[in-house]
C-alpha cells in the first residue's frame, strides 16, 4: 500500500470509527460531515506536497478546489465571525459564489481526469461538465453524489501512474458519509 493509499484509507477509517463510537454511545449514526472540506483540503495538499517534483494540474486543482470548498462553508466562517457578521455573510452572495467556484474547479479537474481515459471524446467531457453543474441548479447532496460516483468509478477503472484517482475516491466517500448521515438520521 502506497503512502497516498494509506492517507486516504486512514481518513475514511477514522471517520467510520468515529461514527461507530457515536452510534454505540448515542444510538444515532453521526459522521462529522462539517469537517469533510477540511479533511479533503489536508489530504489534497498532502498529495500536492508529495508530488511537488512532478507537479501538474492534477494535483493543484484538487487543492485549490478543497480550499474554495472550505471557504464556502458556514462552519468555517463561524469559527472567526460573530453572529451579526455571520448573518450578513449568509444573507449575501459570497458563500454561493464560492460554492459555484468549487463546482467549476471540479468541472475542470473532472475534464482533465476524463481526458486521461483511453477513448474519451468531447462528448464525455461535455457530460462531465454538465454532471458537475447539475448540483448548482439542483442543490441536493444526492445529486452531488452522482458525478462524484461516476468519476470515482472511471478514475479507479482507468487509473494511471498518478494517484489522482484516490482523491476522487476520498471525495466520493466523504459525500457518501454526508448523505448517509443526512438521510438516515
Amino acid at each position: 500500500m502506497t503512502r497516498e493509499e494509506r492517507s486516504v484509507s486512514l481518513a475514511i477509517l477514522t471517520l467510520i470509527v468515529y461514527s461507530v463510537f457515536m452510534y454505540l454511545e448515542k444510538g444515532a449514526l453521526l459522521f462529522p460531515y462539517p469537517l469533510n472540506e477540511a479533511i479533503f483540503l489536508i489530504i489534497s495538499v498532502q498529495f500536492f506536497w508529495w508530488a511537488r517534483e512532478k507537479t501538474n494540474y492534477l494535483y493543484v486543482l484538487p487543492a485549490i478546489g478543497a480550499l474554495i470548498s472550505l471557504l464556502s462553508t458556514q462552519f468555517f466562517w463561524s469559527l472567526f465571525l460573530d453572529s451579526v457578521q455571520m448573518e450578513k455573510l449568509t444573507e449575501g452572495p459570497v458563500l454561493d459564489i464560492l460554492k459555484l467556484l468549487f463546482f467549476l474547479t471540479l468541472c475542470v479537474w473532472g475534464l482533465f481526469t476524463v481526458k486521461q481515459i483511453p477513448g474519451s471524446t468531447l462528448l464525455h467531457g461535455t457530460l462531465t461538465v454538465l454532471l458537475f453543474l447539475l448540483p448548482v441548479v439542483f442543490p441536493n447532496p444526492l445529486i452531488e453524489l452522482i458525478p462524484l460516483s461516476i468519476l470515482s468509478f472511471f478514475a479507479i477503472r482507468f487509473k494511471n501512474q498518478n494517484t489522482n484517482h484516490l482523491l476522487w475516491i476520498l471525495l466520493c466517500m466523504l459525500q457518501i458519509m454526508k448523505v448517509t448521515m443526512i438521510y438516515l438520521s
